[in-house]
């Protein structure tokens, strides 16, 4: 091996960023019930494919990721409820309102969903404010005169905070 290896290895895979939203899907309970990454929906966050034409979206964060088997995931319990439908996770360990808001924007037209659900809880505030997230640098919204602003750069360039996060770690 190389001596000019640099990242910690055993850390490197916890903070790959994503030039979009920050990260998709959080490794850290992948030794529970498998790679997060390789259960993804269609869409790159955790959870079944949809196979209903009828969908509904749940919107944040590790709530809706969760480090349960993907049985156990609240979108299987809405659908075991709403028969019809097909219940889509868009959410990941850590996100804020933004990364939700950005991941919604991206897929909400090739979904077409009939309903969108926000699970919203407290933490979310805090995460809402933070450049530096859970998994590394994240797109952040700023209100000014009651309107919101995104982000000053675009995020689907590769970011410079986040180039030199990715070196360090």
């Amino acid at each position: 091996g190389s001596s000019l290896k640099l990242k910690p290895k055993k850390w490197s895979l916890y903070y790959e960023f994503n030039s979009n939203y920050g990260w998709y899907t959080w490794p850290g309970a992948d030794h529970l019930y498998g790679k997060h990454e390789n259960q993804t929906n269609g869409y790159k966050t955790r959870g079944k494919k949809p196979s209903k034409n009828k969908k509904i979206i749940l919107l944040g964060d590790s709530a809706v990721e969760t480090s349960h088997k993907l049985e156990e995931m609240p979108e299987k319990y809405l659908e075991d409820h709403l028969p019809d439908y097909s219940v889509i996770s868009f959410g990941s360990w850590g996100w804020g309102n933004d990364q939700q808001l950005l991941h919604l924007k991206n897929n909400i037209k090739s979904i077409k969903p009939e309903i969108i659900v926000l699970w919203w809880i407290t933490n979310d505030l805090s995460d809402n404010m933070v450049k530096q997230g859970f998994g590394g640098p994240k797109p952040t919204f700023k209100i000014q005169n009651n309107k919101l602003v995104y982000p000053n750069v675009d995020m689907g360039d590769e970011y410079l905070p986040a180039k030199f996060y990715r070196f360090y770690t």
